[in-house]
Formats: structure tokens, sequence, C-alpha cells
């Protein structure tokens, strides 16, 4: 660049080259508790493993619940 000169970035393109589930982040522990009050029955600890892949808040929500009912 010569003195005296400046210059703008007028575009960016970052392309997205990661999941927002991977293999570090795609296992969830949970328990499921039936019952209520004295008569309250908790599982033992489950682990479900969530499919690597891009997902928004519907379709993780999706997955999730995919994933727990093959466990129960």
């Amino acid at each position: 660049m010569l003195d005296n000169c400046g210059f703008f970035v007028t575009d960016v393109s970052i392309p997205m080259s990661w999941y927002t589930i991977d293999a570090r982040n795609s296992t969830i522990y949970f328990k499921i508790n039936t019952g209520s009050g004295t008569r309250s029955v908790i599982s033992p600890l489950q682990q479900a493993v969530i499919t690597t892949g891009d997902y928004s808040v519907a379709t993780l929500a999706a997955e999730l619940e995919s994933q727990i009912i093959k466990k129960i």
C-alpha cells in the first residue's frame, strides 16, 4: 500500500466449516422421573448420542426427543 492511501473492506465471506453437534458434544446424559412425591421413581442414568450435524433449535429438540425415546 502506498503512503497516504486508505482502503475499505466491502465484503467478507466466512464459510461455515463445523457442525453444531460433533464428536466432542454429541453425548447427553439424563434420568427419567416418573410418579410424584413419595412415589417418585427415578431411572438409572441414561446416555443418548445425538447424530453429528447442523441443527436449529427446533431440529435439535426433535433429535433429542428421538434419541431419548429410543432409550425408554
